[in-house]
């Protein structure tokens, strides 16, 4: 005896295949929108992760070059006869008292190696330029580098001291590149 099956649903393995070809396309079309999506949100994050980079930067810019001219117009320094021995110098500070400046510590800071000064300040990753002007705007002496076009950012700090009984404007430039 031989037993012939009979099929009646040969129509129904077409709809088989035709699910299966929209179960693939579902499938293309969610990784390719996955795929976008992701791509986006990295790119957002990116983006504020750089404006976060960069508004710290500028804040950490403002605080240091504040600080700096800070103490240079408002201290002595540590120790307070920095100037005679540089490579002990823990503190740089250029008043005989606050607000009123040493013209030797003044002359010593000028003719100093920049990058020693920089490291004395805890400043290596930022630049500066340090500049004395008497009450009449002319420029008496400069240190530091000079700003550059690359520059990306600047402040500027202004204070105004009396060195031997005589107005002087300081001016540090304070810059990153």
């Amino acid at each position: 005896m031989v037993k012939v099956k009979i099929c009646k649903d040969s129509g129904n393995k077409k709809k088989l295949n035709s699910k299966g070809q929209i179960f693939s396309i579902d499938a293309t079309v969610s990784l390719i929108s996955f795929v976008m999506i992701f791509m986006v949100v990295l790119a957002v994050y990116n983006l504020y992760a750089t404006r976060l980079n960069d508004g710290v930067l500028s804040n950490e810019l403002q605080l240091n070059a504040f600080l700096m001219s800070n103490s240079l117009i408002n201290t002595k320094g540590e120790p307070i006869n920095w100037h005679h021995d540089v490579n002990n110098t823990t503190i740089m500070g250029l008043a005989k008292h606050s607000g009123i400046g040493d013209q030797e510590k003044i002359d010593v800071f000028m003719n100093m190696d920049y990058n020693l000064s920089k490291q004395i300040f805890n400043i290596e990753k930022f630049e500066y330029y340090f500049r004395v002007f008497d009450e009449n705007g002319e420029l008496l002496n400069k240190s530091g580098e000079r700003i550059g076009n690359e520059s990306i950012e600047a402040v500027s700090v202004n204070r105004f001291v009396l060195i031997d009984n005589q107005t002087r404007q300081l001016q540090l430039l304070f810059y990153r590149n």
